[in-house]
């Protein structure tokens, strides 16, 4: 696995809501905070700007290039550099920020702790009693309120005790999150998440989602889903930690940068897919 490259600065100092940079043939550099395969999330680490895939057009940046010319899968907090192509799709209000690589992208290394955490300090969104969540207060939005001036994926601060993980009845995963003063529900598509969730037979909470995790959930990353039947939804892409605990170092590191669904503490959430939809 690639060491952490010193000379990729990270911004010190950035606006959450920087509009990306779009024009094809850029160059960028990114940070990725969730990798795909149906929704790819990063940000540009020359701007502080968040870049989103196209719907579906994960997959195109889940392989990445490495030095020596192997592909492998992406992942969390892995730095990339992409070269963006010309986006014959016409604009998305429902995600302004989306961007079209040309080709994968070649793997640079892998994000240190510390201007990681300070980088996803000041992306996340402030909180102010009684703020909306992606322009909205509902579990949607409707297509004709979107005009492409507002956020469709933006980072809030999260912890265990403002979190729980659980699956309805339907089987699909939902989070219900404390932020702004609000509780609100919304749907989960972090693989990571969901696996700890169907692992599990009742609500995860405080500690005892710390432990199936395997780590402190510190940030939220979320987006609008793609519009179906008039609205977009809203969804949790990705639970990312503060830090990595030293002493779930390994495992961490199987569970998100190599894509795998190894052991964490005692506990086996994604050794297996079976049970859990697609």
């Amino acid at each position: 696995m690639p060491p952490a490259h010193r000379h990729i600065r990270f911004p010190r100092r950035l606006r959450a809501g920087t509009p990306p940079l779009t024009a094809p043939g850029s160059e960028l550099t990114c940070l990725v905070l969730s990798p795909g395969p149906e929704e790819w999330v990063g940000v540009d680490l020359a701007s502080g700007a968040l870049l989103r895939s196209r719907p579906a057009g994960g997959r195109a940046l889940q392989r990445v290039r490495t030095p020596d010319g192997t592909p492998r899968l992406v992942g969390r907090f892995d730095i990339v550099a992409l070269t963006l192509a010309d986006d014959e799709e016409p604009p998305d209000p429902a995600r302004p920020e989306a961007i079209v690589a040309l080709g994968p992208p070649t793997l640079l290394g892998r994000a240190r702790r510390h201007p990681a955490r300070r980088l996803l300090d000041q992306l996340a969104s402030p909180e102010r009693t009684g703020a909306s969540l992606l322009s909205t207060w509902g579990p949607s939005i409707a297509y004709i309120d979107l005009d492409g001036t507002a956020q469709s994926v933006v980072v809030i601060e999260t912890s265990p005790r403002a979190l729980e993980l659980s699956v309805r009845a339907d089987g699909e995963v939902i989070a219900t999150i404390s932020w702004s003063g609000i509780t609100r529900t919304v749907l989960v598509t972090d693989p990571v998440a969901r696996r700890a969730a169907f692992a599990a037979e009742h609500p995860l909470r405080r500690g005892e989602l710390v432990e199936t995790l395997g780590f402190r959930p510190s940030y939220l990353i979320c987006g609008l889903a793609a519009v179906r039947q008039g609205h977009a939804s809203k969804l949790v892409l990705a639970v990312l930690p503060r830090r990595v605990p030293r002493r779930w170092a390994r495992p961490l590191r199987k569970l998100f940068w190599e894509g795998s669904g190894s052991e964490v503490l005692r506990h086996r959430p994604a050794e297996s897919d079976e049970g859990v939809p697609a």
